[in-house]
């Protein structure tokens, strides 16, 4: 017997997500975010994850944690190689054009980005921490995706 719950279900929400006027595809996609980025990284490591295990004999769970730590050593070098380019741009002189710009105004147009971007970047880490969770149960349950 089949059920026609499921697919009544991915109906209404894709109709909740299309409705003008409403922030539910904003709010669809940032919730089902952790999920395509576990996609991805699941799409890409599970050949290295294979391939570890069947070369080196270690344990599954060990050769999916080998791997993450390599994607996170990755980010960590790309982030090192950018803090000397940033702190180039810190250490200019910008004493010539400061009298042109009040300073509250300044102060102010920098830090309401600053402070966007940086809840912005906790919101992505912790996509990130939730997508490493997913993928490693994932990678962990099957040998071929």
């Amino acid at each position: 017997m089949h059920s026609y719950k499921t697919p009544f279900l991915c109906l209404l929400l894709l109709f909740i997500a299309l409705l003008p006027g409403t922030e539910s595809l904003n709010w669809l996609m940032s919730a089902l975010s952790p999920i395509f980025l576990a996609v991805f990284i699941i799409y890409f490591l599970q050949p290295f994850v294979n391939n570890l295990q069947r070369v080196s004999s270690l344990p599954r769970w060990l050769c999916i944690l080998l791997s993450f730590l390599c994607i996170i050593l990755i980010l960590f070098l790309f982030v090192f190689l950018l803090i000397p380019r940033l702190k180039i741009f810190l250490s200019l002189d910008y004493s010539a054009i400061l009298p042109y710009f009040p300073l509250e105004q300044s102060l102010q147009n920098l830090l309401t980005p600053l402070a966007h971007y940086s809840a912005s970047v906790i919101h992505q880490m912790g996509n990130l921490g939730m997508s490493l969770c997913i993928a490693f149960y994932a990678l962990l349950d099957c040998t071929d995706l």
